[in-house]
């Protein structure tokens, strides 16, 4: 109940807003942890084992539910959705897309990094979608790229009128890697690499960070191999893992030498480059 109670009171607009899933989790805690405190206060006739083994579920089914509070968008990036302008915000129960008022470019599909409210990209994506590009924001299952790896190609079928990149942040876009290819073919990493090779046949940008603590410098370089040959890499000098969206600062992240505001700038001019080219 106490990670429950907490992480619905430290992000309950990322909660609310995001996949259904997230609902569900926390209803469950809430759940167990009411009927764990109601039978703990009557005497109860039960093995020593049995008693031990619920005791043990329910702390891991506290510490999954406490692991999995979502990084909550900053205003900034609520800013985007609330003040929308040169693109329409929609929102359902799987995405939250941005509309340009003149959709004449490629679209892109965006997986949010683990555990980061989808909403924490728009401030970013706005400057995409108000060049033209539609973008839609995948909410994933409780925030794991991994569980939402169908939706990039659900999405481009259900639009399939338009061409589409596929992108996403950090693990976002080790998902987002693993859909490109069989008419997704064009490839926008931010701060991430492909988990297996890509097809040469997708046109594919890496944006990075020089200071990033998770996809650090030598990850990119490691697997530099698994991306076509003519991929373009550009470094954000300065720039961290938490310059790709606008939830706050990740623990455990780098120092960054650059502002937040030059490093989006950087990112965002290198995106509308790699989307216009095609």
């Amino acid at each position: 109940m106490v990670a429950a109670v907490w992480a619905l009171v430290t992000a309950w607009g990322a909660i609310w807003s995001g996949h259904f899933s997230y609902w569900l989790l926390y209803i469950a805690l809430l759940g167990v942890g009411a009927w764990a405190l109601l039978r703990g206060t009557q005497e109860r006739k039960r093995k020593t084992w049995l008693t031990i083994l619920g005791g043990v579920g329910t702390v891991l089914l506290a510490l999954v539910g406490w692991w999995l509070r979502p990084f909550p968008a900053d205003p900034v990036a609520l800013a985007a959705l609330d003040e929308a302008v040169g693109y329409t915000v929609e929102s359902d129960l799987g995405t939250v897309s941005l509309w340009p008022d003149s959709p004449d470019g490629i679209g892109l599909i965006f997986q949010p990094g683990a555990r980061v409210d989808a909403r924490a990209y728009a401030s970013l994506l706005s400057e995409l979608a108000r060049a033209g590009h539609p973008v839609v924001i995948v909410k994933q299952p409780l925030g794991i790229g991994f569980l939402a790896l169908g939706a990039p190609e659900s999405i481009a079928d259900l639009h399939s009128q338009r061409e589409w990149a596929v992108g996403g942040h950090s693990l976002g876009g080790v998902a987002a890697s693993a859909s490109a290819g069989d008419g997704l073919d064009n490839l926008l990493l931010w701060a991430s690499f492909p988990a297996s090779a890509v097809e040469e046949t997708v046109r594919s940008m890496s944006i990075t960070a020089s200071e990033d603590s998770f996809t650090t410098p030598e990850d990119v370089d490691d697997t530099r191999d698994r991306l076509p040959a003519d991929t373009e890499f550009v470094v954000i000098e300065g720039g961290i893992h938490s310059f790709f969206g606008d939830y706050g600062l990740q623990p455990g992240d780098g120092d960054p030498s650059v502002s937040r505001e030059e490093a989006q700038r950087q990112i965002v001019e290198a995106s509308l480059r790699f989307l216009d080219a095609r």
